[in-house]
């Protein structure tokens, strides 16, 4: 619900929002700060610009710090991933910068990894970056795509305007943070604020209980199916894994974001002989989830670009046990709670997800341990951080 501008204090300090490219993590993350900056409260008002296919629920009770309003655009741009990007891209370089200095807030949060030119000098920005893969040269030719590597290349040069003007930029982990100040930011520019989840007891207990060894222990993976999520590499692992393992399944919760890609996934199963043993499923809501989390033997997690994914930290707390890459985001956001592959490696990872099949001591240990790690991923903590820099901004000396 939209409360009007009407019910809203206006001597409170305002902070604009730009959600129009909240979408699958980056929706999350800004659904869950609302929700909690409504719940605890703020010294600030906050206006939120979306599109049509971020949905967000205002509560009425006590609520008039927290308004909203849609940006219009075509339909194809929120019904095609690639399209719908680079059409919120143009939108937030060219309209975006009049509506800022339409409304002269005092602080602009940005939710995209971008901000627009032509900011009053009124105005502090800060920006929120989900997405590590543009700050990985390297990783850009696993995109086949030349318009997709154009707008990583694009984000990329963004990012180089936020390190020279001195933007104040969230990072969602220690590991994208080390990568923006190699890069050229300033340390004092990055604040990690790494996500919350709130799953827990209530949720684990919510569905069927799991089976120590079901008679067909499924692998769930959870998330966007981009070509850095690195899913042809686990549908080897899976091939190479039902050698010894003949009724292993693995079940696939995800977007195909990339029609080609899709085409690749589907040839790759036909290929492999995995008709029987791979299930994609392109999404489900929180409590489908939930039951398919209390279902699951183990989770895996394959991507080569990570910052502080939801799904890892799902799955901690819905207590399942972890193979995923042996890369820095993921074994910051992990710890001790998983066990490690080369994603470029489809034998090591075949190798760990048949120890998660093969030895119930670890999958035990892993489980008392994700539950254990998922508790200091808390949405207060990042709520708490995020409301101090918000402030700290709107406090400081114009």
């Amino acid at each position: 619900m939209e409360r009007g501008r009407e019910t809203v204090d206006d001597r409170l300090p305002l902070v604009l929002v730009d959600a129009t490219a909240s979408m699958s993590g980056g929706a999350v993350y800004l659904r869950n700060l609302i929700a909690h900056l409504q719940q605890h409260g703020a010294p600030f008002r906050l206006h939120l610009l979306r599109t049509s296919d971020f949905e967000l629920t205002v509560a009425d009770a006590g609520l008039t710090q927290i308004t909203s309003e849609e940006v219009r655009l075509p339909s194809l741009a929120t019904r095609y991933w690639l399209l719908g990007s680079l059409c919120k891209l143009f939108w937030r370089l060219t309209v975006l910068p009049w509506l800022v200095r339409r409304m002269r807030p005092d602080v602009f949060f940005s939710n995209s990894g971008t901000l627009p030119s032509f900011l009053p000098t009124s105005v502090r920005p800060v920006v929120a970056i989900h997405n590590s893969l543009p700050f990985q040269p390297e990783l850009w030719g696993v995109e086949v795509s030349r318009l997709r590597r154009w707008r990583l290349r694009l984000l990329h040069q963004q990012a180089q305007r936020l390190f020279r003007e001195g933007v104040q930029i969230i990072a969602f982990s220690e590991d994208l943070r080390a990568r923006l100040v190699r890069l050229g930011a300033r340390p004092e520019q990055c604040t990690v604020i790494h996500h919350g989840i709130e799953w827990g007891e209530t949720e684990r207990a919510a569905g069927p209980a799991r089976q120590a060894m079901p008679d067909r222990p499924c692998f769930l993976y959870v998330s966007q199916l981009h070509r850095y999520k690195n899913v042809l590499n686990l549908l080897r692992a899976l091939a190479d894994l039902r050698q010894d393992h003949p009724n292993a399944e693995l079940l696939i919760v995800g977007q195909l974001t990339d029609p080609a890609y899709a085409r690749e996934i589907a040839t790759t199963i036909g290929r492999l002989g995995l008709g029987g043993a791979v299930r994609i499923i392109p999404g489900l809501d929180r409590q489908s989830l939930i039951e398919l989390y209390q279902t699951a033997h183990a989770v895996v997690y394959p991507s080569v670009a990570e910052n502080c994914p939801f799904a890892l930290l799902e799955s901690m707390a819905m207590g399942l046990p972890i193979a995923a890459s042996r890369i820095g985001a993921i074994t910051e956001t992990c710890g001790e709670a998983a066990i490690y592959f080369d994603p470029d490696d489809p034998v090591e990872m075949t190798r760990q997800m048949a120890r998660l099949l093969d030895d119930p001591v670890l999958g035990e240990t892993l489980r008392t341990r994700a539950i254990a790690r998922a508790g200091s991923f808390t949405w207060e903590k990042a709520t708490t951080s995020t409301r101090e820099l918000l402030w700290r901004l709107i406090d400081a000396p114009r």
